[in-house]
């Protein structure tokens, strides 16, 4: 769909940025929330790096974390606690992860792995949750989208069932709409 392309568009920059600080993995997952019902083609998690796929497994861990948390920073994953990793799995070094809200509403999380343990600063910090607010921004108008398009279509569907001719004039009393049954008693409009 249009939305998910639309959101696609604005995110791999987003995650080419993120992982030109270094991460081997840059992650957005959005919430189930955010995507509309009957929209279930529209992806939910993108991602950029040579070792993204590797560390998909935490996603929903992480996801959970930071729908409490804001910003989640772990310098040193061998040491850190908060994240229950089967050690059967890749584990990266270190990983800063930011929420992402619009509007007091949580839409997910946009995280990065590193290979190496790594100390954070104030800057990357500020980076992220700038990179976050943009991407925040960016799912919220797609959902607005999506919404207003399920909304679109499902109008469609009820005007198409319709037997009942049903016109719709804008402000200056021109025809935008028409549908079957209306076509049908007024010839073709």
């Amino acid at each position: 769909t249009a939305a998910s392309l639309q959101i696609q568009d604005s995110v791999k920059p987003v995650l080419e940025a993120v992982s030109a600080t270094g991460a081997s993995s840059a992650r957005v997952v959005l919430s189930p929330d955010v995507i509309p019902e009957n929209q279930n083609e529209t992806p939910s998690r993108f991602a950029a790096g040579a070792h993204s796929e590797n560390y998909a497994h935490l996603d929903s861990q992480i996801m959970a974390q930071s729908e409490r948390q804001e910003i989640l920073i772990i310098t040193n994953l061998a040491r850190g606690r908060g994240l229950n990793i089967d050690p059967s799995l890749q584990r990266p070094g270190a990983l800063m992860a930011v929420a992402l809200r619009h509007e007091n509403r949580f839409l997910g999380v946009l995280w990065a792995a590193y290979d190496q343990p790594r100390l954070f600063s104030d800057a990357d910090a500020r980076f992220m949750t700038t990179l976050a607010n943009q991407t925040a921004l960016a799912v919220s108008n797609a959902y607005l989208f999506l919404s207003v398009e399920v909304g679109r279509q499902q109008l469609e569907a009820i005007l198409a069932s319709t037997p009942d001719p049903v016109l719709v004039t804008d402000h200056r009393n021109r025809l935008v709409l028409a549908n079957p049954a209306a076509q049908q008693v007024f010839g073709a409009l």
